[in-house]
């Protein structure tokens, strides 16, 4: 609710959705003169952890390597500094 209010004002307006895409859930936020809606906030369990999972399983398809612990932190670096979601 809050952290939605805030990074909605920070677009300069009061009204809107904000899309908060977390490490493991996804949720949308409506928000109406400045107020979350917390009743109509829907909440999905696809977020970051699952894009890092698709982008190693793609990477592991094409032939790298990034079975390990530490390769699935390549990733997530990778992941965290060159995708783009809109």
């Amino acid at each position: 609710g809050n952290q939605a209010v805030l990074a909605l004002y920070a677009s300069g307006r009061t009204d809107g959705i904000v899309l908060d895409a977390g490490h493991s859930v996804t949720q949308s936020v409506p928000i109406h003169q400045g107020y979350a809606l917390p009743h109509a906030v829907q909440k999905l369990h696809l977020a970051g952890r699952e894009l890092t999972k698709h982008l190693r399983e793609m990477l592991v398809n094409s032939g790298f390597a990034f079975n390990s612990i530490p390769g699935r932190e390549i990733v997530r670096n990778i992941k965290e500094m060159v995708a783009y979601v809109a």
